[in-house]
């Protein structure tokens, strides 16, 4: 049950890293309110860092920005820290 619930949210997380990639990179064209850096780290960091890597290079968003990718190294690695630490209690 707990394996499935894990799945769920590393899921989520990747479908919601990628969806903001592409609605912030839609907003930067249109001149609207863009989402935080730290909004598209969090689903990264919950294990969605695949998500939000497909989303950078299927929208070209952020590819330049070394401060996100130091801000995106960061969540990967506190995602798979918490992997690491999840997986003996599973």
């Amino acid at each position: 049950m707990l394996t499935q619930i894990l799945l769920a949210i590393v899921l989520l997380a990747n479908l919601i890293g990628f969806a903001a990639i592409g609605y912030d990179k839609w907003r930067a064209k249109t001149d609207g309110w863009r989402v935080s850096e730290f909004a598209l780290v969090v689903p990264a960091a919950l294990g969605g860092w695949l998500g939000v890597l497909a989303g950078m290079r299927t929208f070209r968003h952020k590819t330049q920005k070394r401060s996100f990718h130091v801000k995106l190294g960061i969540g990967m690695a506190l995602s798979l820290a918490l992997t690491y630490l999840i997986m003996p209690h599973l």
